[in-house]
Parts: structure tokens; sequence; C-alpha cells
């Protein structure tokens, strides 16, 4: 009877559970960060409107959230957040990317903030750069600065935060950012390319096969 298929079996399901277990270490621990659909589960407060919007833009998925600010006169300010649970802590990769223009006249002289905190730190304070080629649509503004870094969190309850604000403007002015891509990872050790699991797998079998060989014929020989 050939037993080498079980023992190979035997040895590829432990293999392949380390193979499963690394794949979820590395899933984003926030949810919708492309906004495909809607921008839930993220909310906003008062002072800020975030849509999902379809956009050929899009660097994740097919839509990225719009982020207008409120009332066309005077300043507005808002925040866009997720709240995110954390079964272990350890350091985590951040990134996403974001841009802006303005719907009225394609002008780039409204005083505006930006900021990206995790758990209050401000990570970034950095504005996303102004794409004049917009032509003021939305759908047709370009994601063009991309935001990364890392940041060690503890197990618990979190919170990704974007703030917007905007100063005092005349009628008829309507700054908006675009973000899409918002990812938080968590940082895992570096992963052994196809081709090495492919050997080591070979390894295992032919070291299990091997065993399995060397105890028939000590079985055999204790017999005869």
């Amino acid at each position: 009877m050939n037993r080498i298929a079980p023992l190979r079996s035997r040895l590829l399901i432990p293999l392949l559970i380390t193979l499963g277990t690394m794949s979820a270490a590395r899933a984003d621990v926030l949810v919708n960060g492309s906004f495909e659909g809607s921008v839930a589960p993220w909310t906003f407060t008062s002072g800020i409107v975030a849509s999902s919007l379809g956009t050929a833009h899009a660097t994740d998925g097919s839509s990225v959230a719009q982020i207008s600010l409120n009332s066309f006169f005077g300043s507005a300010s808002g925040t866009l957040s997720q709240s995110f649970v954390l079964a272990s802590g350890g350091l985590f990769n951040y990134a996403f990317q974001a841009g802006r223009s303005e719907g009225a006249c394609v002008c780039n002289d409204v005083a505006l903030t930006f900021a990206m905190r995790i758990d209050g730190v401000i990570l970034s304070t950095d504005l996303p750069a102004f794409d004049s080629s917009s032509g003021g649509s939305p759908v047709s503004t370009r994601l063009l600065t991309s935001y990364s870094g890392a940041l060690a969190l503890s197990a618990g309850t979190h919170e990704i935060a974007f703030e917007f604000s905007r100063g005092d403007t005349g009628f008829g002015r309507g700054p908006y950012f675009v973000i899409d891509g918002v990812g938080l990872v968590p940082q895992v050790a570096a992963v052994p390319e196809p081709s090495t699991w492919a050997m080591m797998l070979l390894g295992f079998i032919g070291t299990g096969a091997a065993a399995y060989r060397r105890r028939k014929n000590a079985v055999a020989a204790a017999t005869a």
C-alpha cells in the first residue's frame, strides 16, 4: 500500500495553514478604504460632506471619497474618521492618496488645512497637491499626492481621522478634496519567494518519505 501520499498530505496541511496565517496577518485593519459604493463605515462631522464618487482616477478600486466643505460663505471645518479594533499590537504601515481642486473657478487661493491623525497623533499635515487640469470637476481630479509611514499601535480600539478646514471665502468658492486607497496593514516578517516555498515543500516531502522508508525497512528486517 502506498503511504507516501497521506504523508505528503500531513506535511502539506501545516504548511498551508502557515501560508494562510501569514496572508491573514497582512489583512487591512480598516474597512472600505477605497470608498466603494459609499463612505460607510467612515463617518463625517458637520462642516463637511463626504460621498463616494466613481472616477477613472481612483487609485484603489473605482471610487474615491469626495470631501466638500459646507457653505460658500465664511470658514468651515470637519473630520472624516473610522474606529477600528486591534486584537494585538505591533507596527503598522499606513498609506493613502489625496488630491484637491476648486469647483467654481479652478482657483488655488483659498486658505485650506489638512491633517491625518491616528488616536489624535498627527501623522501628516501636508496639503494634497492641487490639480489645475481638473476643470473644476471632482470626477476629473487626480490624486497627485501619496502619503505613507509606519507607527506602533497597541491592542484595543483606535481611530483614524482626516481633518479639513477652509478659511473665509466669498460666494461661489467651492474647494474640495478627494481621498482614496486608505490602508493600515500590520508589518510582518519577510516571506520567502514562491520558488523558495516550493523548495522547502519538496525538502519536507523528501525528508518525510525517507523517514518512512527507513521505518518500513526496519520493520521488515525485524520480522524477517
